[in-house]
């Protein structure tokens, strides 16, 4: 695919899965289902940090958040 994209820096359109309460400054990590990000837990390569809340238990929510450099917490 061609095209812009973004690796780092500040993002509006992150979406989420809420079935572990998501709060601001919790790193993300990916989730089972393509696209959606989840709470990052203990030895889970991390791509975001939230900068809104969200606890709704789906995966429809759409959060701010900063994307990260991959680390592994």
């Amino acid at each position: 695919a061609y095209g812009r994209y973004l690796v780092e820096g500040f993002t509006t359109k992150l979406k989420v899965d809420g079935t572990a309460d998501i709060a601001i400054g919790d790193y993300l990590c990916a989730f089972t289902t393509a696209k959606i990000a989840q709470k990052a837990a203990a030895g889970n390569m991390v791509f975001a940090m939230a900068l809104e809340a969200y606890a709704t238990n789906d995966s429809s929510g759409v959060i701010d958040a900063i994307l990260l450099k991959p680390r592994l917490i």
